[in-house]
């Protein structure tokens, strides 16, 4: 089974999502704060008359606050049906990737600190780890 990936990269770690659950990558745009949010809710952004969510995945994480700058991006994805941007170092490439076996288990620290589902961990791209967003 072959799964095709869109890669990025946050704090020199390397995530990737199911291309199929991205809808776009945008420049990095200032959010409007939302009162009250969750510290890993950034605020929102205006996408073609969409109120968009957007998140530091980072801090979501646990890694850590990311201050953005006209380096970053946001990844726009679909989860759940939901529209949800996410602020990330950078955004990599398309890869396609054999799923042989699965995965390393997540480990205990990133179920406990973000809901987004890891869908696996410890997959090896270019011989770094590389952490598998589900939807």
């Amino acid at each position: 089974m072959q799964i095709q990936l869109i890669t990025f990269e946050i704090d020199a770690k390397m995530l990737a999502v199911d291309i199929m659950a991205v809808r776009e990558i945008r420049a990095w745009t200032p959010t409007t704060p939302i009162p009250n949010a969750p510290p890993f809710v950034r605020g929102v952004v205006n996408l073609r008359g969409l109120v968009l969510p957007v998140i530091d995945l980072s801090e979501r994480l646990g890694w850590g606050r990311v201050e953005p700058n006209e380096r970053n991006v946001i990844i726009v994805v679909e989860i759940a049906g939901q529209m949800t941007g996410l602020i990330v170092g950078s955004a990599g490439c398309a890869v396609c990737l054999a799923l042989r076996r699965r995965g390393r288990s997540v480990p205990l620290c990133i179920r406990t600190a973000c809901r987004a589902a890891v869908q696996r961990c410890g997959r090896q791209w270019p011989g770094r780890p590389v952490v598998l967003l589900g939807q």
